[in-house]
């Protein structure tokens, strides 16, 4: 009706006057175009619409869990994580005006953090299988697609410049944050990746820098043992930076490749920081590595009522192991340990197997001491309670900030850290050897 309505005098003054007759005929074929072309833009804006939402609904049905667990969850997570990542990068440049884009960067970047985003193992059958072993952890290499690690570290950049300058809520910009420097560090860890990716020590320091002085920022506080920020609206989203970088690069440099005098070098900077928190934080990391020049004493009664003092093992390879029993890959560990410390003992190679669990968790201890069935001294170092700022195992914890268990400190004969963490685990009986020598 609202056409004809405006046509309507067009077609009454052609019949009256010739001269008008060329005039409304171009007026009215620009309505009818006009009307036309609208008409069309309208069609083909709800296309895209209605294929966008198709396209969505793809990605959202990879995101769904899968309820396995093991080696087939990591098989599952790798393959589905490579699709989605795949057909959102489609979405992004073929929906260029669609918000839901950085919702796809947010997943496909390893959210949750834990995940890290796809591995790019050449082979995922493989990959899964010895990630499940946690080869990666062992010195291990997962081979892994060069070409695609490439193109991926290549494009990250761009995506994430437009991604954090997006109206996407500032929590998740956060958490982004957090999965960077995660991602960036658990992919290196594997050598194979870091033949196309190279470490960047003084990228992880910018990366970790900036996360650190926000989530150690105003409202930061101590709550029942546990470090939070309760300033959410600029550190919420934020990960406990500090566990992340202590749980890959501080605990494991060996096997990123790196030595002491590298890691005290990316420490270095943080000793002067104003934030008193990573000031501190830095202090003791730096106070662990320097136990490599000087001897590390530990006095303490063994669950067998042994007195024993490392000044009084000197002449001797001692490895402490730090563990308690709720951690699952400590238990797992001794084994090896076990074998290496009964081939070892009478040249004179000795294990402290030190739990760090509270007095009434006794018997749970003296449980798996008696399952593994080794020989070695076992020390109960914690007090009445995990809290008992006054117990051995608190002082130890805190003077050098451990974030987990187990951990592992190989001392030569002298007293001294030669290993923490990291080859340990792989190339323990090799580095035992060559110090008995």
């Amino acid at each position: 009706m609202e056409k004809r309505a405006t046509l309507l005098p067009i077609i009454i003054l052609l019949n009256k006057n010739a001269h008008m007759k060329m005039k409304c005929l171009l007026i009215i074929s620009l309505i009818i175009f006009g009307h036309y072309s609208n008409a069309n833009d309208t069609v083909n804006y709800q296309m895209q619409y209605s294929n966008a939402d198709r396209d969505w609904k793809v990605l959202e049905e990879l995101l769904k869990p899968a309820n396995k667990s093991g080696k087939q969850k990591l098989y599952l997570d790798e393959s589905l994580g490579l699709e989605y990542r795949n057909k959102g990068l489609e979405f992004w440049y073929k929906y260029p005006n669609d918000p839901r884009r950085y919702d796809w960067f947010y997943f496909t970047s390893g959210f949750p953090s834990d995940s890290a985003g796809p591995k790019y193992w050449s082979n995922i059958e493989t990959g899964a299988t010895l990630s499940s072993e946690k080869a990666w952890y062992y010195g291990q290499i997962i081979p892994v697609n060069h070409n695609a690690i490439r193109r991926w570290e290549l494009i990250y950049p761009k995506l994430l410049k437009e991604f954090m300058v997006s109206d996407i809520s500032i929590k998740k910009k956060n958490t982004i944050k957090s999965i960077q420097l995660y991602s960036y560090l658990y992919h290196r860890i594997n050598p194979s990746y870091q033949a196309s990716a190279k470490l960047d020590l003084k990228h992880v320091q910018r990366i970790f820098k900036s996360v650190a002085e926000m989530f150690y920022g105003d409202g930061f506080e101590i709550v029942t043992g546990r470090s939070r920020n309760i300033n959410f609206e600029n550190a919420g989203g934020i990960s406990d930076p500090f566990r992340i970088i202590d749980g890959t690069l501080i605990s494991k440099y060996e096997i990123y490749g790196l030595t002491t005098k590298e890691i005290i070098y990316f420490l270095k900077p943080f000793l002067d920081s104003s934030n008193p928190h990573i000031q501190n934080w830095a202090s003791e990391k730096t106070k662990l590595l320097s136990l490599k020049n000087k001897f590390f004493d530990f006095q303490a009664v063994s669950m067998n009522g042994e007195s024993y003092s490392l000044s009084e093992g000197k002449g001797k390879v001692i490895l402490l192991d730090f563990w308690s029993t709720s951690c699952g890959a400590c238990i797992k560990a001794m084994p090896r340990l076990k074998e290496v410390y009964e081939k070892y003992k009478d040249d004179g190679f000795e294990v402290f197997s030190i739990s760090i669990n509270p007095k009434g968790d006794k018997k749970d201890v003296e449980k798996i001491h008696n399952k593994i069935g080794a020989k070695w001294p076992t020390f109960l170092i914690g007090g009445e309670s995990w809290k008992d700022k006054e117990s051995l195992g608190y002082k130890i914890w805190n003077t050098y900030n451990f974030q987990s268990v187990p951990q592992l400190f190989l001392l030569d004969k002298e007293g001294k850290l030669v290993a923490y963490n990291g080859t340990l685990h792989s190339d323990l009986e090799q580095i035992v050897k060559k110090l008995l020598k």
